[in-house]
C-alpha cells in the first residue's frame, strides 16, 4: 500500500482547483515533470518547485 504524499497544509486555505492545475502544468512544461512525479512531491517541495519555475519564467521573460 502506497502512502499518498501530496497533502495540503491546513495552516492556510487550500488553493483552488484551477490554481493547482496551472501549477501542475507549469511544472510539466517547464521542468518536464511527469504527472506521477508531481503527485509524489510533498506539499512543501511542490511549492518550492512552482516558485522556482515562476522565477525562471519571469527571468526568461516568457509567459507561463
Amino acid at each position: 500500500m502506497s502512502r499518498r504524499r501530496f497533502s495540503v497544509c491546513l495552516c492556510r486555505p487550500p488553493p483552488s482547483d484551477e490554481a493547482l492545475w496551472e501549477a501542475f502544468g507549469l511544472l510539466a512544461k517547464w521542468f518536464h515533470f511527469q504527472p506521477s512525479e508531481i503527485r509524489e512531491l510533498e506539499w512543501g517541495e511542490f511549492e518550492r518547485w512552482v516558485a522556482l519555475a515562476a522565477k525562471q519564467v519571469k527571468a526568461a521573460g516568457k509567459a507561463p
